[in-house]
């Protein structure tokens, strides 16, 4: 029995025993130590016992599946995947000869010098077909362009397994186009009818809802003008019973009512009266002792001021100068002790030029001097 294996990881991040291409992952451990791996595809029931690191027993069964494929195969297979998402443009056909070439240019770059001598030529259109679907329903409109293109195979000087393969993959490629259109033709049948399903479930729905909604609004329109008549009516009741209630009190009480505002005017006028006469005559009273107050503080004042004697006391002082002149003098024969006697002789002439002979006093500062020297002089 073959008892080589190697460790690898699942997708999910977990490490799983990797044994003929197939991948298993841990069950239990038993007592003696030995560990117990089942496969890890869940409805295959292959298990494998290790103990040691050494495979000491395999289950007999066979796996219902088929093994695990290799990096490469699996990172072709993703690739393809992937494109055929991704490469909305190009054929599911054309997708796998790509994907099939480059692979195949990849792995025979380690092989013999033989295989590197491929001949090729370039990918021939042999094939090509482009329809446009309509769909129109009441309310909806649906467009779909559909292009299919074939390209041509590769010429090669290569054994017969690339024939094969590539034969495998022409094969392919017009199985993907029958089912492909064949699934094209029942999603837009069944878009078709379950959009027109759709249309007519959601029209009789808003209907229903209008119709439901009519039906309600009438209902409580009637139930609620019902509502408003029936209160107007009962407060139209107890409007005219509060009111013929308090008629009736207002009459009960109005007599009484005006003898009691009578009796509590004349009361109100009597003691208004009573306190006028009494304003009044505080008022007098304060009037006439404050008048007495004030004219015994006149007279007082008056005796006061009559009865005192009069003082008086004064002091003055004069000073004063005075230039004079009796006779005529001439010019030269002047009183050289006064400074100013031009400007005072020329003062006088000025005023007697025209007038009558008369004596002429000039007050100014200074003139007990020039007298005392006049004196002198003469």
């Amino acid at each position: 029995m073959d008892t080589k294996f190697t460790w690898s990881i699942t997708q999910k991040g977990e490490k799983a025993l990797l044994y003929k291409n197939y991948l298993y992952r841990l069950r239990r451990e038993n007592k003696n130590g030995s560990l117990v791996y089942v496969c890890t595809n869940k409805s295959c029931p292959r298990v494998i016992t290790l103990k040691n690191d050494a495979i000491i027993q395999c289950d007999v069964t066979r796996h219902n599946h088929d093994p695990r494929l290799t990096d490469d195969v699996q990172n072709v297979f993703t690739g393809l995947k992937r494109r055929v998402i991704t490469d909305v443009d190009k054929s599911i056909g054309k997708i796998y000869e790509e994907e099939y070439t480059s692979a195949h240019t990849t792995s025979s770059t380690g092989r013999s010098s033989s295989t590197n001598n491929l001949r090729q030529k370039k990918s021939q259109n042999i094939s090509e077909w482009k329809e446009t679907h309509f769909l129109h329903g009441k309310s909806h409109d649906i467009v779909t362009d559909v292009l299919q293109e074939v390209h041509g195979c590769i010429n090669s000087s290569v054994s017969e397994n690339i024939d094969i393969r590539i034969s495998r993959l022409h094969q392919i490629d017009t199985e993907t186009d029958a089912i492909f259109r064949k699934r094209l033709a029942a999603i837009a049948s069944k878009q078709k009818v379950t959009i027109d399903q759709l249309v007519i479930k959601r029209q009789e729905i808003i209907e229903e809802i209008i119709k439901d909604g009519r039906d309600q609004i009438d209902q409580s329109e009637g139930r609620f003008q019902q509502i408003i008549e029936d209160f107007i009516t009962e407060l139209e009741v107890e409007m005219s019973k509060y009111l013929d209630e308090l008629q009736r009190h207002m009459e009960k009480n109005k007599d009484k009512v005006l003898v009691s505002s009578h009796n509590s005017i004349a009361y109100l006028e009597a003691k208004v009266q009573k306190a006028k006469t009494k304003l009044f005559q505080v008022l007098e009273t304060a009037s006439a002792s404050k008048r007495k107050e004030i004219f015994d503080e006149a007279s007082k004042y008056l005796s006061e001021r009559t009865s005192q004697l009069l003082g008086f006391e004064q002091y003055r002082k004069f000073n004063m100068e005075m230039y004079s002149t009796v006779g005529t003098k001439e010019e030269e024969q002047g009183c050289e002790n006064i400074t100013e006697r031009k400007k005072f002789r020329k003062l006088i002439r000025d005023n007697k030029s025209h007038g009558q002979m008369k004596r002429t006093v000039y007050v100014d500062s200074g003139i007990h001097v020039a007298k005392e020297n006049h004196k002198r002089a003469e």
